[in-house]
């Protein structure tokens, strides 16, 4: 096979791994929340008001662009945001089967855990926690 056909199948793997490792953490995501201590789940939702981050994000972005979007659309929006993230890493995918002697199961393992960390850890607590409420489209914060 040559480098381009290679890098062209590894961008399709990594964007169906990043889609499937999506619907596999969904189920599993729910039942660690369900699982947390009463106060901690009340400060993790005081945390995202309006619903899930994702969800948020469409709100925010929705605002920054002057749109008024139905809840219909933001849920379809804040699905966009939700399973486009997970797929937009496979071109570091690529890049990772690319340059290093990685495997695709290490690779797809390796970045799916650095997402995690990079967005779930370090990105999304201080993007959720401002006054944008995705119920009313932020209309409190602005």
């Amino acid at each position: 096979m040559n480098r381009t056909a290679a890098t062209g199948e590894d961008l399709g793997v990594g964007a169906l791994a990043g889609y499937l490792g999506t619907k596999i953490m969904e189920p599993v995501s729910q039942k660690l929340y369900e699982l947390e201590p009463a106060q901690a789940r009340a400060h993790e939702d005081a945390a995202r008001p309006g619903g899930s981050p994702y969800r948020i994000a469409a709100a925010q972005t929705a605002k920054l662009f002057g749109l008024d979007l139905s809840q219909k659309q933001l849920d379809w929006a804040g699905l966009l945001f939700h399973y486009g993230l997970a797929v937009s890493w496979a071109p570091l995918y690529a890049l990772l089967r690319r340059t290093t002697p990685m495997r695709p199961v290490t690779a797809g393992l390796t970045l799916g855990t650095a997402m995690s960390l990079i967005v779930d850890e370090a990105i999304t607590p201080p993007v959720v926690s401002t006054d944008c409420d995705a119920r009313d489209h932020c209309a409190s914060s602005g």
